[in-house]
């Protein structure tokens, strides 16, 4: 999913495949080790803690939070290398 969610990005942004190639190269692990961090530890949460009444109101809100964090990663500007 998460290299259809950045495809989708590219072509809605107009980028070629190479352009597209590179973001992926950068941005795919970031978001591949993101996703492993925040969702497991959410549902143990979710299915272990939380009564049944409150679940869809906190996946909602880790998924909002996860997003934020998604589109974070993927705009987040590579700073040029210091020279000094």
């Amino acid at each position: 999913m998460i290299g259809v969610f950045l495809l989708t990005l590219s072509i809605i942004e107009g980028n070629s495949l190479p352009e597209f190639l590179v973001k992926a190269s950068d941005k795919s692990w970031r978001l591949y080790i993101a996703d492993w961090m925040v969702w497991p530890i959410a549902q143990t949460i979710n299915y272990s803690v939380l009564p049944t009444r409150f679940r869809v109101l906190y996946d909602s809100t880790v998924s909002l939070g996860y997003d934020i964090l998604t589109s974070y990663i993927y705009n987040e500007l590579s700073l040029p290398p210091d020279d000094a």
